[in-house]
């Protein structure tokens, strides 16, 4: 939808005021061959937000915005774990549950600590 609506927009120049490498990068063709060329990435990225998924259903939008970031965020520290050569090979789901304890140990000694807790 995107890629239409752009090219909507763009076709209403007249031929003087566009190039000919304007013409040749706004051709549908052309552009349509782009994306399908480079869309791989993005749905890799969403099957695995999609598997290992931190949202919790809302009807906030900062809130779900917020998970989405939390999701896209801990693929790319995974990714960024596993570029390391001295770091232990690990699947993803072995990653996040240590990432979730080490995240939340500090939260949790300091629940241990408040009389009002117990």
């Amino acid at each position: 939808m995107t890629v239409k609506k752009i090219l909507t927009e763009n076709s209403h120049s007249t031929d003087s005021e566009t190039s000919s490498d304007d013409k040749d990068f706004f051709d549908s063709e052309t552009t349509t061959a782009f994306y399908n060329r480079t869309k791989g990435g993005l749905n890799a990225i969403d099957e695995k937000c999609c598997v290992h998924s931190c949202s919790r259903k809302t009807m906030h939008w900062p809130m779900a915005l917020f998970y989405q970031l939390v999701d896209m965020s801990t693929i790319n520290v995974y990714i960024l774990f596993q570029g390391y050569f001295q770091n232990p090979v690990m699947t993803s789901m072995v990653f996040l549950k240590g990432l979730t304890r080490y995240l939340l140990l500090p939260l949790l000694h300091a629940r241990v600590k408040n009389p009002r807790i117990n």
